[in-house]
Formats: structure tokens, C-alpha cells, sequence
């Protein structure tokens, strides 16, 4: 098990997805908690500084496209991917516009998925230090 070196919260009402996202991420020195809707994620990004959210966008409380808009008001704003099965084209586009810094579709190889998301987070953190 690697080092943890950033936060994240992932954010899907099926608790195995949370698991298998969770899991991945650890691997790559990433430290997960799980919240199973919208409105329990709010909550917990309220209380702790996440660098990451991965969220389903179908959630019950609270919709992803709803936490997505609410997590733009954070301070640190966490980078915010989404993982959903949702493949249509209207639906990615809105997502990006609505401020999700990514979009995946399941189902995700997900080894490859968070070495992506690792990257990212390493690729803002060298930005912000400019």
C-alpha cells in the first residue's frame, strides 16, 4: 500500500462501486471516504478538505449534477470526476459545462482510472505551485 499523499471523497449509491473506486485509489496513495448520495457528501466536504470527488451523477438526495454544482463553492475547490453509466452525448456536454473537470463512463478498467485521476491531481498540484 502506497503512502497517502491527497484526499478523496467518492460518492455512488452502490456501496461495491464505492469499494472498487476506494480501493484502486489507495493504490495509488490516495486516502477515500464513501458517502452513498448527494446529500451526505455535501455534508462531509463541508467538514473535511477533499483534493478529489468522484461522483455518479443518479443518486438519491441529491443528484450528482446538483454536489457538482455545490462543490464550485468550496475553498480549496476539489478536482471533481464523474463516474456514471449516463453515455449521452447531451449529458457529458452539460456535466463538463456545469464544472466536472472529467467524465467517465462505467464500466472503467479501474487501475487505469485512478493512475488518471493520480495524474491529475499532480498535474494541479505542479500549477498551483507556479
Amino acid at each position: 500500500m502506497n503512502e497517502f499523499n491527497y484526499r478523496a471523497l467518492v460518492v455512488d449509491d452502490e456501496p461495491i462501486i464505492c469499494r472498487r473506486v476506494s480501493r484502486a485509489l489507495a493504490e495509488e496513495g490516495i486516502d477515500c471516504s464513501s458517502a452513498y448520495d448527494g446529500e451526505a457528501a455535501w455534508k462531509m466536504a463541508n467538514e473535511t478538505s477533499y483534493d478529489l470527488v468522484v461522483t455518479d451523477l443518479k443518486m438519491p438526495n441529491k443528484n450528482g449534477r446538483e454536489l457538482i454544482t455545490e462543490m464550485q463553492q468550496l475553498k480549496p475547490r476539489p478536482l471533481i470526476v464523474v463516474l456514471t453509466a449516463v453515455d449521452e452525448p447531451e449529458v457529458i456536454k452539460s456535466v463538463i459545462q456545469l464544472g466536472a473537470d472529467d467524465i467517465n463512463i462505467k464500466p472503467v478498467k479501474m487501475d487505469a482510472f485512478a493512475a488518471k485521476l493520480q495524474a491529475m491531481l499532480e498535474v494541479r498540484l505542479d500549477a498551483t505551485r507556479v
